[in-house]
């Protein structure tokens, strides 16, 4: 990318009740402009990044089950 592009995540939910959470950002080559959806609600999770600056970046998300962040929390199972 160069400076001043754009770029749009756009992850849908996984199976069964899976969420993806807001992205994570590392580096300072790009910025977040705006996220929606994923977790808590079963929306897309809907990303735009714009590159700020040369360098590298890394754009992560997770997804898991809601019932993960209840108290209790659910027993269900868990993989890497």
């Amino acid at each position: 990318m160069t400076v001043g592009q754009q770029m749009t995540v756009d992850l849908a939910p996984g199976s069964g009740v899976y969420a993806w959470d807001r992205p994570q950002l590392i580096g300072s080559a790009l910025q977040l402009v705006s996220a929606a959806g994923g977790y808590p609600s079963r929306d897309p999770m809907q990303a735009l990044f714009r590159a700020v600056s040369p360098g590298t970046a890394i754009v992560s998300s997770l997804s898991d089950a809601p019932c993960l962040h209840a108290r209790p929390r659910c027993m269900i199972a868990q993989r890497v």
